[in-house]
């Protein structure tokens, strides 16, 4: 990613999980091809999109993508079971991802990745755990 408007909300990405592993001892920041997985880690998400360009179905450079398709692009490719969107909001319960991307809830990349993802997607209020 060039620096840019782009390449500086990217870079931010590792910035922020820089932060989180900082409040989480013990949890490093790795690169999801990483080998071995460690049980519990933060994402780099700036350094997979990075490894992912050569992907033929890597994500678009737009801002219809935003940090929840980069975490469902990661979980795709890591072939993970379940995913876990950590929010500060509620969602709706009876509506779909096409009616939380109109809400702005989520991008409007995320309903079309998240009918080709094989797991199941939670969603957290982090709001509601305090």
């Amino acid at each position: 990613y060039p620096l840019g408007p782009e390449g500086v909300r990217t870079y931010m990405m590792t910035v922020n999980a820089h932060f989180l592993a900082e409040l989480l001892p013990g949890c490093p920041v790795i690169h999801p091809l990483q080998d071995p997985v460690p049980r519990v880690a933060v994402v780099d998400a700036c350094r997979f999109c990075a490894g992912d360009e050569s992907a033929a179905d890597r994500l678009p450079h737009t801002w219809q993508v935003t940090s929840d398709s980069i975490a469902l692009r990661i979980a795709k490719v890591w072939r993970a079971s379940r995913l876990i969107l950590l929010k500060s909001c509620e969602k709706s319960p009876n509506s779909n991802w096409c009616d939380s991307a109109k809400e702005e809830l989520v991008d409007a990349m995320f309903p079309v990745l998240a009918e080709k993802f094989a797991g199941s997607i939670e969603w957290v209020n982090f709001r509601r755990l305090s």
